[in-house]
């Protein structure tokens, strides 16, 4: 197994679990003096997270044939 095939296994497995982490923090942090600055950051984290997924999938489909 290349190492880049294993990279992409761990970023498939490790992405979701970061952005699930990132989505209770919103949680937490809302209701605070400065939500507005940690919110955005947060939002764009998860969204930067759900790109990556998406180009991980598409890697794993075309490149190496996985389902």
């Amino acid at each position: 197994m290349s190492s880049e095939l294993k990279q992409l296994i761990h970023n498939f497995i490790i992405f979701p679990l970061a952005i699930k982490l990132f989505q209770e923090d919103l949680n937490r942090f809302e209701g605070l003096v400065y939500e507005n600055v940690y919110l955005g950051k947060i939002d764009a984290a998860i969204n930067e997270l759900k790109k990556d997924i998406n180009n991980t999938k598409k890697q794993l489909y075309t490149h190496y044939h996985i389902d």
